[in-house]
């Protein structure tokens, strides 16, 4: 496993002293920067860099003492080109199915249906890389390239929050490319946007891009002051995931150094169900997502088949796979004929009917949103943490319970005018 090089301490601090909003960002707007990185891969004078801002979400900030106003920044601004054409001439109407890993432990331990490590396996195996999302130090999740399958099991699972894209990683992508090797790449259809626009064709070539149906990035701040409320201290926790499936496709377990473990459906946990069902926590731009619906932004779109026609459900989860390009089309079909995958034709309707993301769906912006946000910025986590204990549609919920009740009820009492 490769990932960037730290920079040293002093050269850090340094930098935090001068830095500034990127041109990109003072153009777009903090509200619609999405943190993928593009704008950092792209400055030729490696001015810019990705710092957790004070709601916990990555944003560029530009040395002045390095920038040149060259604007390249904004040029590579996915959210800016969101709309316009951005190259996707090799788009095809897509090839959508459900799809499962045949082999069962892969599946079994995969969020999904196991259709990444099947890719990412045979990327691998013709001495291919794969750049995906891995756990890093404190429970801060990360980008990282491996080039063996030992690695794998580090970039399997949901991570749910902000990943670090350095600006240094999109570059070797990008080099690796371009000498002829295939590199595939999995992440959010905002980072596989800002991939696709920073590379250029010859690169563009050998790069597989694997977007996910992405419900939207939560705040990294929420997630680490949740940690550290949960279970003292986050340096405590052993082992981390979301998706381990021992009550259902959706349960969070963490496993504390003394053995102890935590389990919980992700709907019955506070912070999953604050950002995840409630969008307490979620990146601003999240809620109008430019990325979301289709065309997608990758060769192929992975998620969970939400909805998926009862005939077809496994019990261990079920992946949702749209080809969208040739090459991804040809990827999928390898593995189908390798019997690595276990597919079912579909189409568009049923796939999006419970996946609102793939029809463009919005959502509102929570009231207590921006409340919640600054409590935790401020380390008040507990009164953050009791926004989320009443379900913030709680008086509509409730109105509409009491009319249900009041109909029912006029069923049993005698109509208007009637003689009894």
């Amino acid at each position: 496993m490769t990932e960037p090089s730290a920079t040293s301490d002093v050269k850090n601090r340094a930098f935090r002293q001068v830095t500034h909003p990127a041109p990109s960002l003072a153009h777009i707007g903090d509200d619609l920067c999405c943190g993928c990185s593009a704008c950092s891969c792209a400055c030729p004078k490696t001015a810019i860099r990705m710092v957790l801002n004070s709601e916990g979400f990555y944003r560029p900030s530009v040395d002045e003492s390095l920038c040149n106003n060259c604007m390249l920044c904004l040029k590579f601004c996915p959210v800016r080109a969101a709309g316009e054409d951005e190259g996707r001439g090799d788009m095809d109407e897509p090839d959508i199915c459900a799809a499962w890993s045949t082999d069962r432990e892969n599946h079994l331990s995969s969020s999904s249906g196991g259709v990444f490590s099947e890719l990412a396996k045979t990327v691998l195996e013709k001495k291919g890389l794969v750049c995906g999302c891995a756990w890093g130090e404190g429970w801060t999740p990360r980008h990282v390239l491996i080039d063996s399958p030992d690695d794998l099991a580090s970039l399997k699972g949901s991570k749910y929050i902000p990943s670090l894209v350095h600006a240094r990683l999109f570059r070797d992508i990008v080099d690796l490319a371009k000498r002829g090797s295939t590199v595939l790449f999995c992440g959010t259809p905002c980072q596989v946007a800002g991939l696709r626009l920073v590379a250029p064709p010859e690169a563009r070539a050998n790069m597989i891009l694997v977007d996910l149906v992405c419900h939207g990035v939560p705040s990294l701040t929420s997630f680490h002051a949740y940690l550290d409320h949960r279970f003292g201290s986050r340096d405590r926790i052993e082992s981390f995931s979301f998706r381990n499936k021992e009550l259902s496709v959706q349960t969070l377990c963490a496993v504390e150094r003394s053995g102890a473990r935590y389990l919980k459906n992700c709907g019955e946990d506070p912070w999953f169900r604050a950002a995840m069902v409630y969008h307490l926590y979620l990146q601003k731009i999240c809620f109008t997502c430019p990325f979301g619906s289709m065309p997608r932004p990758g060769d192929i779109t992975l998620g969970d088949f939400w909805g998926i026609p009862e005939i077809w459900h496994h019990q261990k989860g079920d992946s949702l796979v749209l080809a969208s390009t040739p090459k991804g089309k040809a990827l999928i079909r390898e593995l189908v004929g390798r019997r690595s995958l276990r597919v079912i034709p579909s189409d568009y309707t049923t796939a999006s009917k419970h996946i609102g993301r793939l029809r463009g769906a919005v959502y509102p912006v929570p009231r207590l949103r921006a409340r919640a946000l600054k409590l935790i910025a401020s380390g008040e986590y507990l009164r953050a943490d009791v926004c989320c204990r009443v379900p913030m549609r709680f008086y509509e919920r409730s109105a509409g319970f009491l009319n249900r009740r009041l109909e029912r009820l006029k069923g049993f009492l005698p109509a208007r005018g009637r003689t009894v």
